[in-house]
């Protein structure tokens, strides 16, 4: 995908139809989108000119990402200038269905909040090297009007990271590694309310999103599919074993 040099507000589609078909365009950034993410870049990158050619592509697979699409940004004269946005379905019906706009409100404020205030807490206290929680990508921008919302994101395959497929087992250290920084986050948090309570008000005012779905029956009815293959996994007699 590229953004046209002529049409700034354009996205073009230089793939052949079929990749079209696979890529609705409803997925794609919209007008206002775009034109954030321009100047987003400009601001980011300034020697790139006033309007570089920017290439667009799939960032995750179909299946990895339930509640947004996730997109690759790329200055095409140079790869390593890369971001990632994520963005909420663009479709109505989808937006409504997977409670898009509210779940994209608390993913902002935790970039544009709490995880500011855990770097403020951090340098205060002097915390660095591997008792530092870090293990986030660092967010460059934000929209929340509606139906623009977007967030702008690190790309942290150019650090060398990657997702992990998750039709494989994940390997223990992987698990140790998330547990480790699970603690380091309820951590810093609980820190964060006894420390800074005035900051972390506005967070703790927020309505848990499934509390908000309550009558949902949707939702109720794939929470109990979900929950039944759980307790099948633990009944299984070939996980006797362990």
């Amino acid at each position: 995908e590229k953004v046209n040099r002529e049409h700034p507000d354009r996205v073009e589609n230089p793939v052949e139809q079929q990749e079209d078909a696979a890529k609705p365009e409803e997925d794609l950034p919209n007008e206002q989108v775009t034109q954030f993410l321009r100047q987003l870049v400009s601001q980011m990158w300034p020697e790139l000119g006033a309007n570089p050619e920017l290439r667009l592509e799939r960032a995750s697979a179909k299946g990895d990402n339930y509640l947004g699409v996730v997109w690759r940004l790329q200055a095409a004269s140079d790869p390593k200038r890369s971001l990632v946005v994520k963005l909420p379905p663009q479709n109505r019906v989808r937006r409504k269905q997977f409670f898009a706009r509210p779940c994209f409100l608390r993913e902002t404020a935790a970039y544009e909040v709490f995880l500011p205030l855990t770097a403020l807490m951090q340098d205060k206290w002097k915390i660095t090297g591997d008792d530092r929680f870090r293990q986030h990508a660092l967010c460059f921008g934000t929209r929340q009007d509606e139906p623009n919302e977007c967030i702008v994101l690190e790309d942290l395959t150019c650090a060398g990271f990657s997702l992990h497929n998750r039709f494989l087992d994940l390997p223990v250290e992987h698990v140790r590694r998330v547990m480790l920084t699970y603690a380091k986050l309820h951590a810093i948090s609980l820190a964060g309310k006894r420390q800074l309570p005035e900051r972390m008000q506005q967070l703790q005012q927020l309505v848990d999103i499934f509390e908000q779905r309550r009558d949902d029956h949707a939702l109720g009815v794939y929470f109990e599919n979900l929950k039944g293959s759980a307790l099948s996994a633990l009944l299984s007699p070939a996980d006797d074993a362990y």
